[in-house]
């Protein structure tokens, strides 16, 4: 009998051994499971945080496609209306242009017929000059000078018999008056 309590006394002292060595893993598997808690506790921290900020980005990146496209339509639209403009720019220029050259037209037209009227009053100061010498009008051009097509062109003619003849022209308008003789 003795040698069955102490072969018990063995067996219990396997168990208690088995049973420490046991302890002693299960408190390891304790340890690690803690550890790969805590790690999980740590890693759906960060997953909820990073999942905050990818709503985040998400959202800002949608309102910066919003604006990128409004942004793209205004440009279009601005492009639109600068070409318009350039076009109607184009076409003032154009205007512009013809009605420089209409003017420039004109005042030629306008020189011609004034060196033409010159030549008329000289032509005439020399052929009564030269067909009437003691009757003559003395012609005398006193003024004639292009400043604008359309500013006042005077020219005074001086007569012998009593009155001096005065024609004038402004805007293609011709007028002419008579006033008393200056020198008798």
């Amino acid at each position: 009998s003795e040698f069955q309590v102490e072969v018990i006394f063995k067996s219990i002292k396997e168990l208690q051994n088995e049973r420490l060595e046991k302890d002693k893993c299960l408190a390891e598997e304790i340890a690690k499971r803690k550890e790969i808690e805590s790690t999980l506790d740590a890693a759906n921290l960060r997953y909820s945080m990073v999942s905050e900020k990818h709503a985040k980005i998400s959202e800002t990146v949608r309102i910066a496609e919003q604006k990128v496209a409004h942004a793209q339509r205004c440009v279009i639209k601005y492009e639109q209306l600068n070409q318009e403009k350039r076009e109607t720019i184009s076409e003032l220029s154009a205007d512009i242009k013809r009605e420089e050259d209409k003017r420039s037209s004109q005042l030629a037209e306008f020189e011609q017929q004034l060196k033409e009227l010159a030549d008329n009053f000289r032509d005439a100061r020399h052929f009564y000059a030269s067909v009437m010498p003691s009757h003559t009008a003395h012609c005398t051009l006193i003024y004639s000078r292009l400043v604008s097509p359309f500013k006042t062109t005077s020219v005074c003619v001086k007569s012998r018999r009593g009155l001096n003849i005065v024609k004038w022209r402004h805007s293609n308008v011709k007028h002419t008056s008579y006033c008393q003789r200056l020198n008798a």
